[in-house]
Protein backbone atom coordinates (compact mmCIF):
# COMPACT_ATOMS: atom_id res chain seq x y z
CA UNK A 1 0.00 0.00 0.00
CA UNK A 2 1.31 3.65 -1.17
CA UNK A 3 0.47 6.12 1.51
CA UNK A 4 0.59 10.11 0.58
CA UNK A 5 3.61 10.42 2.28
CA UNK A 6 6.11 7.93 0.51
CA UNK A 7 4.31 9.07 -2.73
CA UNK A 8 5.43 12.82 -2.25
CA UNK A 9 8.83 11.30 -1.67
CA UNK A 10 8.85 9.65 -4.91
CA UNK A 11 7.84 12.30 -6.88
CA UNK A 12 10.18 14.51 -5.36
CA UNK A 13 12.87 12.21 -6.38
CA UNK A 14 11.37 11.57 -9.78
CA UNK A 15 11.59 15.47 -10.20
CA UNK A 16 14.86 15.45 -8.99
CA UNK A 17 16.44 13.26 -11.32
CA UNK A 18 14.44 14.80 -14.25
CA UNK A 19 16.57 17.91 -13.38
CA UNK A 20 19.51 16.65 -12.87
CA UNK A 21 19.04 14.55 -16.19
CA UNK A 22 18.79 18.47 -17.71
CA UNK A 23 21.54 19.98 -15.97
CA UNK A 24 23.71 16.99 -17.84
CA UNK A 25 22.30 17.03 -20.82
CA UNK A 26 22.91 21.10 -20.83
CA UNK A 27 26.89 20.83 -19.50
CA UNK A 28 29.91 20.83 -22.41
CA UNK A 29 31.89 17.80 -22.64
CA UNK A 30 35.07 19.93 -21.42
CA UNK A 31 33.17 20.95 -18.74
CA UNK A 32 31.81 17.35 -17.90
CA UNK A 33 35.32 15.29 -18.13
CA UNK A 34 36.69 17.69 -16.46
CA UNK A 35 37.99 17.48 -12.23
CA UNK A 36 35.86 19.52 -10.11
CA UNK A 37 37.33 23.18 -8.95
CA UNK A 38 35.05 23.16 -6.04
CA UNK A 39 37.53 22.38 -2.76
CA UNK A 40 35.98 19.36 -1.23
CA UNK A 41 34.92 17.83 -4.37
CA UNK A 42 38.74 16.10 -4.90
CA UNK A 43 38.94 13.96 -7.93
CA UNK A 44 35.01 14.31 -8.55
CA UNK A 45 34.47 15.01 -12.35
CA UNK A 46 32.28 17.43 -13.61
CA UNK A 47 29.49 14.99 -14.55
CA UNK A 48 29.65 14.00 -11.24
CA UNK A 49 29.20 17.38 -9.76
CA UNK A 50 26.44 18.69 -12.16
CA UNK A 51 23.85 16.52 -11.22
CA UNK A 52 24.71 16.11 -7.45
CA UNK A 53 24.34 19.91 -7.27
CA UNK A 54 20.37 19.82 -8.92
CA UNK A 55 19.98 16.58 -7.13
CA UNK A 56 20.82 18.31 -3.54
CA UNK A 57 19.24 21.44 -3.78
CA UNK A 58 15.74 19.83 -5.71
CA UNK A 59 15.63 17.22 -2.29
CA UNK A 60 16.24 20.14 0.01
CA UNK A 61 13.37 22.60 -1.66
CA UNK A 62 11.26 19.45 -0.89
CA UNK A 63 12.61 18.72 2.72
CA UNK A 64 14.79 21.27 4.11
CA UNK A 65 16.40 18.53 6.99
CA UNK A 66 16.56 15.95 4.19
CA UNK A 67 19.54 13.76 4.53
CA UNK A 68 21.92 13.04 1.67
CA UNK A 69 24.40 10.58 1.19
CA UNK A 70 26.75 10.44 -1.24
CA UNK A 71 30.32 9.43 -1.79
CA UNK A 72 31.00 12.50 -4.33
CA UNK A 73 30.35 14.76 -1.26
CA UNK A 74 33.84 14.67 0.29
CA UNK A 75 35.58 12.07 2.19
CA UNK A 76 35.33 11.85 6.60
CA UNK A 77 31.69 14.05 5.84
CA UNK A 78 28.57 12.46 7.68
CA UNK A 79 25.59 14.22 7.32
CA UNK A 80 23.89 11.95 9.65
CA UNK A 81 25.86 13.40 12.61
CA UNK A 82 24.92 16.94 11.59
CA UNK A 83 23.29 19.22 14.41
CA UNK A 84 19.30 19.88 13.75
CA UNK A 85 16.60 18.88 14.18
CA UNK A 86 16.67 16.04 11.87
CA UNK A 87 19.24 13.77 13.97
CA UNK A 88 18.19 14.32 17.71
CA UNK A 89 17.00 10.79 17.88
CA UNK A 90 18.66 9.76 14.29
CA UNK A 91 17.29 10.61 11.06
CA UNK A 92 13.91 9.16 10.23
CA UNK A 93 14.80 9.59 6.55
CA UNK A 94 17.54 9.48 4.48
CA UNK A 95 18.48 9.55 0.71
CA UNK A 96 21.25 7.15 -0.70
CA UNK A 97 22.45 8.97 -4.26
CA UNK A 98 24.54 8.30 -6.94
CA UNK A 99 24.82 11.41 -9.70
CA UNK A 100 26.70 9.11 -12.21
CA UNK A 101 27.57 5.65 -11.84
CA UNK A 102 29.59 4.57 -14.60
CA UNK A 103 31.17 7.48 -14.83
CA UNK A 104 34.66 6.51 -15.92
CA UNK A 105 32.80 4.46 -18.90
CA UNK A 106 31.04 7.78 -19.61
CA UNK A 107 34.04 9.98 -19.16
CA UNK A 108 35.82 7.74 -22.04
CA UNK A 109 32.46 7.77 -23.90
CA UNK A 110 32.62 11.57 -24.44
CA UNK A 111 36.15 12.28 -24.89
CA UNK A 112 35.99 9.66 -28.01
CA UNK A 113 34.12 12.04 -29.29
CA UNK A 114 36.75 14.60 -29.20
CA UNK A 115 33.50 17.17 -29.45
CA UNK A 116 34.78 19.29 -25.89
CA UNK A 117 32.78 22.21 -27.28
CA UNK A 118 29.50 20.62 -27.95
CA UNK A 119 27.14 19.84 -24.99
CA UNK A 120 26.28 15.87 -23.59
CA UNK A 121 23.22 15.84 -25.26
CA UNK A 122 24.51 15.96 -28.40
CA UNK A 123 26.98 13.37 -27.87
CA UNK A 124 24.32 11.16 -25.92
CA UNK A 125 21.05 12.02 -28.18
CA UNK A 126 23.38 10.92 -31.13
CA UNK A 127 21.22 8.15 -33.47
CA UNK A 128 24.40 5.88 -33.31
CA UNK A 129 25.23 6.75 -29.40
CA UNK A 130 23.29 3.66 -27.89
CA UNK A 131 25.11 0.89 -30.40
CA UNK A 132 28.34 2.54 -30.44
CA UNK A 133 28.07 2.48 -26.55
CA UNK A 134 26.94 -1.59 -26.39
CA UNK A 135 30.21 -2.44 -28.65
CA UNK A 136 32.18 -0.67 -26.31
CA UNK A 137 30.54 -1.47 -22.78
CA UNK A 138 27.77 -3.99 -23.35
CA UNK A 139 24.08 -4.91 -24.03
CA UNK A 140 21.73 -3.71 -23.08
CA UNK A 141 22.23 -0.10 -22.60
CA UNK A 142 19.03 0.47 -21.00
CA UNK A 143 21.21 -1.52 -18.06
CA UNK A 144 24.87 -0.93 -19.13
CA UNK A 145 24.18 2.60 -19.62
CA UNK A 146 25.51 6.04 -17.47
CA UNK A 147 22.95 6.47 -14.29
CA UNK A 148 21.83 7.92 -11.31
CA UNK A 149 19.97 6.52 -8.68
CA UNK A 150 18.38 7.84 -5.65
CA UNK A 151 16.86 5.21 -2.38
CA UNK A 152 14.75 7.35 0.23
CA UNK A 153 14.72 4.90 3.24
CA UNK A 154 12.23 6.17 5.86
CA UNK A 155 11.88 4.86 9.22
CA UNK A 156 15.12 1.90 8.49
CA UNK A 157 12.55 0.99 5.82
CA UNK A 158 13.72 1.79 1.80
CA UNK A 159 10.29 3.09 0.46
CA UNK A 160 11.35 3.64 -3.21
CA UNK A 161 14.40 3.44 -5.85
CA UNK A 162 14.21 5.54 -8.63
CA UNK A 163 17.31 5.08 -11.77
CA UNK A 164 17.63 7.18 -14.72
CA UNK A 165 19.71 6.30 -17.87
CA UNK A 166 21.65 9.25 -19.27
CA UNK A 167 22.27 7.30 -22.22
CA UNK A 168 18.78 6.00 -23.03
CA UNK A 169 16.64 8.54 -21.25
CA UNK A 170 15.10 6.05 -19.47
CA UNK A 171 13.49 5.95 -15.56
CA UNK A 172 12.77 3.04 -13.37
CA UNK A 173 11.09 3.19 -10.52
CA UNK A 174 10.43 0.42 -7.64
CA UNK A 175 8.11 1.21 -4.98
CA UNK A 176 5.01 -0.77 -3.36
CA UNK A 177 3.40 0.81 -6.04
CA UNK A 178 4.93 -1.28 -8.68
CA UNK A 179 8.06 -1.65 -10.49
CA UNK A 180 7.73 0.66 -14.60
CA UNK A 181 9.96 2.07 -16.63
CA UNK A 182 8.99 4.69 -19.17
CA UNK A 183 11.19 7.14 -21.76
CA UNK A 184 11.35 10.26 -20.79
CA UNK A 185 9.03 12.56 -22.44
CA UNK A 186 10.97 15.10 -25.26
CA UNK A 187 8.12 17.91 -24.14
CA UNK A 188 9.35 19.72 -20.79
CA UNK A 189 5.55 20.68 -20.43
CA UNK A 190 4.50 16.53 -19.77
CA UNK A 191 4.59 16.40 -16.31
CA UNK A 192 6.83 13.48 -14.87
CA UNK A 193 5.49 11.64 -11.46
CA UNK A 194 4.31 8.38 -10.52
CA UNK A 195 0.82 8.79 -12.16
CA UNK A 196 2.65 9.13 -15.28
CA UNK A 197 5.14 5.73 -14.82
CA UNK A 198 1.98 3.72 -13.94
CA UNK A 199 -0.26 5.48 -16.65
CA UNK A 200 2.48 5.56 -19.38
CA UNK A 201 5.42 2.94 -17.78
CA UNK A 202 6.01 -0.47 -18.73
CA UNK A 203 6.31 -2.76 -15.98
CA UNK A 204 9.33 -4.44 -14.81
CA UNK A 205 8.71 -8.59 -14.58
CA UNK A 206 11.46 -10.15 -12.57
CA UNK A 207 12.23 -13.58 -13.80
CA UNK A 208 13.18 -17.09 -12.64
CA UNK A 209 15.45 -18.85 -14.41
CA UNK A 210 16.14 -22.63 -15.00
CA UNK A 211 18.36 -24.89 -13.36
CA UNK A 212 21.13 -24.68 -16.77
CA UNK A 213 21.08 -20.64 -16.01
CA UNK A 214 21.33 -21.01 -12.13
CA UNK A 215 24.98 -20.10 -11.72
CA UNK A 216 25.44 -17.63 -13.99
CA UNK A 217 25.67 -14.31 -11.94
CA UNK A 218 26.69 -10.90 -12.52
CA UNK A 219 29.20 -9.06 -9.95
CA UNK A 220 32.33 -6.94 -9.68
CA UNK A 221 35.23 -9.01 -10.08
CA UNK A 222 37.44 -6.53 -11.58
CA UNK A 223 40.62 -4.49 -9.77
CA UNK A 224 42.58 -7.25 -8.07
CA UNK A 225 44.49 -5.15 -6.26
CA UNK A 226 41.13 -3.46 -4.65
CA UNK A 227 41.14 -7.32 -3.39
CA UNK A 228 37.57 -7.98 -5.17
CA UNK A 229 38.63 -11.40 -6.69
CA UNK A 230 39.62 -13.05 -3.40
CA UNK A 231 36.17 -10.98 -2.25
CA UNK A 232 34.46 -12.53 -4.66
CA UNK A 233 36.57 -16.29 -4.11
CA UNK A 234 35.85 -16.06 -0.32
CA UNK A 235 31.88 -15.71 -0.82
CA UNK A 236 31.66 -19.38 -1.73
CA UNK A 237 29.60 -19.06 -4.46
CA UNK A 238 31.30 -19.85 -7.68
CA UNK A 239 34.04 -22.35 -7.20
CA UNK A 240 37.51 -20.35 -9.42
CA UNK A 241 37.45 -23.00 -12.08
CA UNK A 242 34.07 -22.56 -12.89
CA UNK A 243 33.96 -18.66 -12.84
CA UNK A 244 34.90 -17.99 -16.57
CA UNK A 245 31.92 -20.33 -17.63
CA UNK A 246 29.44 -18.82 -14.76
CA UNK A 247 30.63 -14.48 -14.69
CA UNK A 248 28.18 -13.33 -16.97
CA UNK A 249 29.50 -9.53 -16.86
CA UNK A 250 32.67 -8.96 -14.64
CA UNK A 251 32.57 -4.91 -13.85
CA UNK A 252 28.69 -3.84 -14.37
CA UNK A 253 27.80 -0.81 -12.64
CA UNK A 254 26.04 -0.96 -9.33
CA UNK A 255 22.61 0.72 -8.77
CA UNK A 256 20.99 -1.01 -12.29
CA UNK A 257 22.88 -4.24 -11.69
CA UNK A 258 19.70 -5.68 -9.81
CA UNK A 259 17.99 -4.75 -13.36
CA UNK A 260 20.33 -8.17 -15.16
CA UNK A 261 17.42 -10.52 -13.32
CA UNK A 262 14.69 -8.60 -14.98
CA UNK A 263 13.13 -8.52 -18.23
CA UNK A 264 15.00 -5.50 -19.36
CA UNK A 265 17.80 -8.37 -19.74
CA UNK A 266 17.44 -8.95 -23.27
CA UNK A 267 19.97 -11.78 -23.39
CA UNK A 268 18.61 -15.27 -24.25
CA UNK A 269 20.06 -17.01 -21.52
CA UNK A 270 18.70 -15.23 -17.94
CA UNK A 271 21.31 -14.37 -14.90
CA UNK A 272 20.98 -16.90 -11.91
CA UNK A 273 22.03 -13.89 -9.52
CA UNK A 274 24.14 -10.56 -9.00
CA UNK A 275 26.15 -9.81 -6.18
CA UNK A 276 27.58 -7.09 -4.54
CA UNK A 277 31.18 -7.70 -4.30
CA UNK A 278 32.74 -5.72 -0.82
CA UNK A 279 31.05 -2.53 -3.07
CA UNK A 280 30.34 0.81 -1.26
CA UNK A 281 26.86 1.67 -0.34
CA UNK A 282 25.54 4.00 -3.33
CA UNK A 283 26.01 0.59 -5.26
CA UNK A 284 23.94 -1.90 -3.94
CA UNK A 285 21.19 0.11 -1.55
CA UNK A 286 19.22 0.88 -4.41
CA UNK A 287 18.59 -2.92 -5.02
CA UNK A 288 16.20 -3.19 -1.98
CA UNK A 289 13.78 -0.92 -2.97
CA UNK A 290 13.50 -3.12 -6.19
CA UNK A 291 13.59 -6.83 -4.08
CA UNK A 292 10.84 -5.49 -1.69
CA UNK A 293 8.59 -4.56 -4.49
CA UNK A 294 8.60 -7.57 -7.07
CA UNK A 295 6.60 -9.84 -7.23
CA UNK A 296 6.11 -13.47 -8.72
CA UNK A 297 4.19 -13.24 -12.42
CA UNK A 298 2.50 -16.49 -11.47
CA UNK A 299 2.10 -15.48 -7.97
CA UNK A 300 1.72 -11.84 -6.90
CA UNK A 301 1.96 -12.92 -3.51
CA UNK A 302 4.80 -13.98 -3.19
CA UNK A 303 8.57 -12.36 -3.50
CA UNK A 304 10.28 -12.68 -6.67
CA UNK A 305 13.77 -12.19 -4.91
CA UNK A 306 15.49 -12.98 -1.98
CA UNK A 307 18.49 -11.04 -0.75
CA UNK A 308 21.16 -12.86 1.84
CA UNK A 309 24.51 -10.63 3.23
CA UNK A 310 27.46 -12.98 3.11
CA UNK A 311 29.32 -13.28 5.90
CA UNK A 312 32.47 -14.76 7.22
CA UNK A 313 34.94 -15.28 10.27
CA UNK A 314 37.29 -13.22 8.97
CA UNK A 315 36.48 -10.44 6.34
CA UNK A 316 38.74 -8.38 3.61
CA UNK A 317 39.08 -4.71 4.35
CA UNK A 318 38.75 -1.71 1.59
CA UNK A 319 39.74 1.90 2.92
CA UNK A 320 39.61 0.69 6.08
CA UNK A 321 35.69 -0.77 6.27
CA UNK A 322 34.57 -4.65 6.04
CA UNK A 323 33.72 -5.96 2.66
CA UNK A 324 32.06 -8.87 4.56
CA UNK A 325 30.60 -7.19 7.90
CA UNK A 326 29.50 -9.79 10.17
CA UNK A 327 25.85 -9.64 11.79
CA UNK A 328 27.83 -7.23 14.74
CA UNK A 329 28.93 -4.64 12.28
CA UNK A 330 25.98 -4.96 9.92
CA UNK A 331 23.80 -1.85 8.87
CA UNK A 332 20.60 -4.38 8.63
CA UNK A 333 19.59 -4.84 12.13
CA UNK A 334 17.21 -7.58 13.54
CA UNK A 335 13.65 -6.35 15.26
CA UNK A 336 12.03 -9.99 15.44
CA UNK A 337 10.27 -12.10 13.61
CA UNK A 338 12.65 -12.90 10.69
CA UNK A 339 12.61 -9.16 9.85
CA UNK A 340 15.25 -6.10 9.97
CA UNK A 341 15.33 -2.45 9.30
CA UNK A 342 18.47 -0.34 8.64
CA UNK A 343 20.38 0.75 11.35
CA UNK A 344 20.49 4.46 10.84
CA UNK A 345 22.26 5.15 14.42
CA UNK A 346 25.65 2.33 12.97
CA UNK A 347 25.33 4.78 9.71
CA UNK A 348 26.26 7.70 11.88
CA UNK A 349 28.89 6.50 14.32
CA UNK A 350 31.04 5.98 10.89
CA UNK A 351 32.87 8.99 9.53
CA UNK A 352 31.86 8.81 5.82
CA UNK A 353 28.52 6.34 5.91
CA UNK A 354 28.83 6.30 1.48
CA UNK A 355 32.12 4.12 2.49
CA UNK A 356 30.24 1.35 4.48
CA UNK A 357 30.50 -2.06 2.49
CA UNK A 358 28.66 -5.06 2.05
CA UNK A 359 28.55 -8.32 0.27
CA UNK A 360 25.05 -9.62 -0.83
CA UNK A 361 23.89 -12.22 -3.00
CA UNK A 362 20.44 -11.14 -4.81
CA UNK A 363 18.65 -14.52 -6.02
CA UNK A 364 15.08 -15.41 -8.11
CA UNK A 365 13.31 -17.06 -5.29
CA UNK A 366 12.70 -19.95 -7.59
CA UNK A 367 16.72 -20.54 -8.27
CA UNK A 368 17.21 -23.66 -5.74
CA UNK A 369 20.64 -24.23 -6.46
CA UNK A 370 21.54 -20.71 -5.34
CA UNK A 371 19.12 -20.82 -2.39
CA UNK A 372 20.60 -24.29 -1.30
CA UNK A 373 24.02 -22.80 -1.41
CA UNK A 374 23.33 -19.57 0.87
CA UNK A 375 21.59 -21.78 2.92
CA UNK A 376 24.44 -24.25 2.91
CA UNK A 377 26.73 -21.54 4.24
CA UNK A 378 24.43 -20.25 6.46
CA UNK A 379 24.43 -16.71 5.16
CA UNK A 380 21.66 -14.44 6.19
CA UNK A 381 18.10 -13.61 4.79
CA UNK A 382 17.75 -10.10 4.57
CA UNK A 383 13.84 -9.56 5.25
CA UNK A 384 12.62 -5.46 5.62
Amino acid sequence: MLFGIEASYINAMIRSLTEANQAMMDTRVEEAVTKSQVLHKGDTLGLDQRPENTITSELLDFDQYAILITEERGEGTNPLAADGPSSVQGARTFYGCDPCDRSSQLCAFLQDNKRMGERVSDILRNPKAISIWESKYGKPASITGANAAITCVRRGRPICSVILNYLTQQMTVACSAGIYTASLPKSKKVRVDLDYFREKGEPVIFLQPGAAHSKRVVTFVGKPERRYPQNFENSRMVAEHELKKSLYYDQPGGPTRILYLSTMQTEKKPVGFVMANGEKLGEWIHWLSFIMAAMQRKDASANAMCLYEVTQDESLMRDGYLMMPSPAYSIFEDIGNGKVVINVDHLRRLENPSMYRATLIVTPALNKWAMDRVEQYGYRKIVF
